[in-house]
């Protein structure tokens, strides 16, 4: 029986008298396969916190990577990033097992609930939010990682309304490589056609992403439609033309739409070669520009 049973039984609830460390579980917020995640409190002072407990086959993985492949799980390498607008790892460990990561409670939402809903916390402030996720990337590029899951649903923003990146759980290491095809990572509708082909990945195919979540969060929608089955968006992007943000959103300025468009040309050449030269380009652009 996983220690997720043992402590949650069949429901999967939180119990308040369980903990990891220092810190109690006291709800679960989300569910997937490689991990769970819950709100939580310091036991001592009762700060509320994120906690990441990761699943049975999250731990397979994890087990892997520091045993046989001698390299950081996705704690460890959370806890080495320290940015501003990088969500903040404050420990990381195992327990009966059981890999989890403590990190800070972002309590504004993810970026892509807040467009959609047309929230004041981000109206009025898509560019300078989208900039900041920017800034975030950029950093985590030149620690030599990769997201591979960038998404406007992986931003999100603490009280202040400050975006934050998260969810390192598919992020690798810019020199791996992942020689298993089959085990493709990331949402399809935000990976670029060479990442679908070859699953060869680099801060261009972060960059791709970072577009279409640019494209979506100006427009509130995708730059196309597509299954979550990566062959069907491989063949849609590479097949398909994108309409024009500005034929969506007629208030979208040229200067934004060439930033949108070139981020997410399907050539990888003709990509913004890093997340650097995009932020010369978007840092000329302001909100009066959507």
């Amino acid at each position: 029986m996983s220690l997720l049973h043992q402590l949650f039984g069949s429901r999967g609830d939180g119990d308040e008298t369980e903990a990891f460390g220092d810190y109690r579980l006291t709800e679960k917020v989300a569910d997937g396969r490689l991990s769970t995640l819950y709100r939580g409190t310091q036991i001592k002072t009762g700060e509320a916190v994120a906690v990441k407990v990761l699943s049975e086959y999250g731990c397979r993985v994890a087990d892997k990577l520091t045993r046989k492949l001698r390299k950081e799980w996705e704690g460890e390498r959370a806890l080495r990033l320290k940015h501003p607008h990088v969500v903040h790892t404050i420990v990381c460990g195992k327990q009966h097992g059981t890999y989890y990561i403590i990190m800070e409670f972002l309590s504004g939402g993810t970026l892509a609930s807040l467009v959609q809903a047309r929230a004041p916390l981000a109206e009025g402030r898509k560019i300078q939010i989208m900039r900041q996720a920017a800034r975030g990337l950029e950093y985590v590029h030149s620690q030599g990682v990769i997201h591979r899951d960038i998404s406007a649903r992986n931003v999100m923003l603490d009280a202040r309304g400050t975006a934050k990146l998260i969810d390192f759980g598919v992020a690798a290491n810019k020199d791996d490589r992942i020689r298993n095809t089959g085990q493709r990572t990331g949402r399809p509708a935000y990976m670029a056609p060479e990442l679908i082909r070859t699953n060869r990945f680099n801060e261009r195919t972060d960059i791709y992403a970072f577009g279409v979540s640019l494209y979506e969060v100006v427009t509130r929608q995708r730059p196309f439609r597509t299954s979550d089955d990566p062959f069907e968006a491989l063949a849609t992007a590479l097949n398909t033309e994108i309409p024009l943000p500005s034929t969506l959103c007629p208030s979208v300025s040229q200067r934004l739409e060439s930033v949108i468009m070139r981020a997410i040309d399907p050539n990888p050449q003709r990509r913004y070669p890093t997340m650097t030269r995009l932020l010369e380009d978007l840092d000329r652009v302001t909100e009066n520009d959507v």
